[in-house]
């Protein structure tokens, strides 16, 4: 048998999956549209602010090296 490492930690579909399913499902009746659609459109505006994080740190990075990129590019 091969042994497992674990971290401890508890998955949270383990430890709050009732809690979690039964309020996803209260706030998508409420909006009138389906547990996937309010998941589609959460993950979608997690993933555009994450992307604005990212493209924010990357110009600041080019802004700061713009005068070794324009060497590089030489």
């Amino acid at each position: 048998m091969i042994a497992r490492r674990t971290s401890g930690h508890v998955p949270p579909r383990a430890a709050h999956g009732p809690v979690l399913r039964s309020a996803l499902d209260d706030l998508a009746h409420a909006q009138g549209r389906t547990p996937v659609e309010v998941v589609r459109d959460a993950v979608r505006g997690h993933r555009r602010e994450e992307g604005a994080r990212v493209r924010a740190v990357a110009e600041g990075l080019a802004r700061h090296h713009a005068e070794l990129l324009r060497r590089l590019g030489e």
